[in-house]
């Protein structure tokens, strides 16, 4: 009998211990789940960010167009009073 009562404790044990992982594993997967949208908003904003880049380097060789025509058109100016 006393075996019997040694056995029911260690069964008892092993299923707080499975229970105890079955918990740490629900809270594994909800860090992961976590983690994973993080990651989706960091690529939405990595994506932001190189279209902002995109555009400021075109902006950047537009306003360099745009001072050499004027450059030209003052140069003109200047040969035309003289």
């Amino acid at each position: 009998m006393e075996e019997f009562e040694v056995l029911r404790k260690k069964i008892k044990e092993v299923v707080s211990l499975v229970n105890s992982l079955k918990q740490e594993k629900a809270k594994l997967l909800e860090k992961i789940e976590k983690q994973k949208e993080d990651i989706k908003f960091m690529e939405g904003e990595n994506k932001t960010a190189r279209k902002i880049i995109a555009q400021a380097e075109r902006l950047g060789k537009e306003k360099k167009e745009v001072r050499e025509r004027l450059q030209i058109l003052l140069d003109r100016l200047q040969k035309m009073k003289v």
